[in-house]
């Protein structure tokens, strides 16, 4: 249609495509601030507050309410001056450990929700598809927000799941729309992404107390690698395969190619080097491996990042229950191996092609 409509049009679809699409988002972030109003959230949140604060909090809803709104608005709930109007509300019992932790829990909860849930049915009437579960990936993610991060699902699905919410009495909410088990959480590995709506109870972040994840409009990303792109497909199983392989194998076998995809942008893109105890453990990783590379004049951790954002091979593997991915880098000749669990960096070492290659058919699914 692009030669058939006249310039002009072309600009304002263009123009309010990127609109539409930072409408949905949500946000703008600008040195970890909240440059916008998400007004969806806004919107949501007073019209369906009484979803927000139990018998617990009940004489202090308006309270609350506001310090939720002012939250959504990009006032902090833990500001001095915020903490210091609900002390001032709460008297001593907001010093007892276990009411500070019930404020933290459901002001994150409120928020958290109010964005998620409000921004659906702004999704819905932009005509948007699916969207895209993002999870923050460090040592703290859960299991099921891992699990979930990179999936699609269908507005459609979300939206009729959010007024299956907002028409269900209170009292029955906690037990119809309840947070997975670590129970549940496990038998959803290997299904695909509708096969897990199907039977989770709470669809959209959050999943948890304090979860970080959210939803984004779904977009292609293509990963560049130095001998062109990423495709994203999980080859065929070949002959007898160790059985974590096959594991492995049936747990990503289900996934859309662009989930695949995005799962391991946020691999790359969020791995990290654990520093804890002075950072010995890193240490003994440069000790061990930086002579490998002592031909190339970055340090250990740079050439680490250069590997992961110019890789050309991408492999992923399971030993037990854990689960892990390499990034190749002909350049460097360097594997970066990064535990999908923690988001950390294991180790970093050289390997020509040849004994690289050897070594990943033992048990490594190369994607394609």
């Amino acid at each position: 249609m692009q030669r058939e409509l006249p310039e002009n049009a072309l600009d304002i679809i263009r123009k309010w495509t990127g609109k539409a699409y930072e409408l949905g988002l949500g946000r703008i972030w600008d040195d970890d601030k909240w440059k916008v109003d998400d007004k969806n959230a806004l919107d949501f949140f007073a019209r369906h507050d009484q979803h927000f604060f139990g018998k617990q909090f009940e004489h202090y809803s308006p309270l609350l309410r506001k310090v939720v709104q002012d939250e959504l608005k990009g006032t902090r709930a833990y500001s001095k001056e915020v903490v210091t109007n609900v002390k001032k509300a709460l008297g001593d019992a907001f010093e007892h450990p276990t009411i500070k932790d019930y404020y933290d829990l459901c002001i994150r909860n409120a928020v958290n929700k109010s964005r998620n849930y409000g921004r659906i049915f702004q999704y819905e009437r932009l005509g948007i598809g699916m969207v895209e579960i993002v999870a923050i990936l460090d040592s703290k993610t859960s299991a099921i927000c891992r699990e979930m991060n990179g999936r699609r699902i269908e507005v459609a699905i979300l939206a009729d799941h959010v007024r299956e919410v907002l028409q269900t009495p209170m009292d029955e909410l906690k037990e119809k729309f309840a947070w997975p088990s670590p129970e549940q959480i496990r038998s959803f590995e290997g299904l695909n992404t509708r096969e897990i709506m199907d039977k989770i109870n709470c669809k959209l972040p959050p999943y948890h107390g304090r979860c970080r994840t959210t939803t984004v409009i779904a977009k292609d990303i293509i990963v560049k690698k130095n001998g062109g792109i990423l495709q994203g497909i999980i080859p065929e199983a070949s002959g007898k395969e160790p059985v974590n392989k096959k594991k492995r194998r049936k747990q990503i076998g289900n996934l859309l190619q662009q989930e695949l995809l995005a799962k391991i942008e946020q691999q790359r893109t969020n791995a990290y080097w654990d520093t804890d105890n002075t950072g010995k453990r890193l240490n003994k990783h440069k000790e061990k491996h930086m002579v490998e590379f002592s031909n190339h004049k970055e340090s250990y951790e740079e050439i680490a990042k250069n590997v992961l954002k110019n890789f050309d091979r991408v492999f992923t593997f399971r030993e037990g229950t854990r689960i892990k991915w390499g990034f190749y880098n002909n350049e460097y000749e360097g594997i970066v191996i990064i535990e999908e669990q923690s988001g950390r960096i294991l180790t970093m070492y050289k390997s020509d092609k040849r004994r690289l290659l050897l070594s990943m058919q033992k048990g490594y699914i190369e994607i394609i």
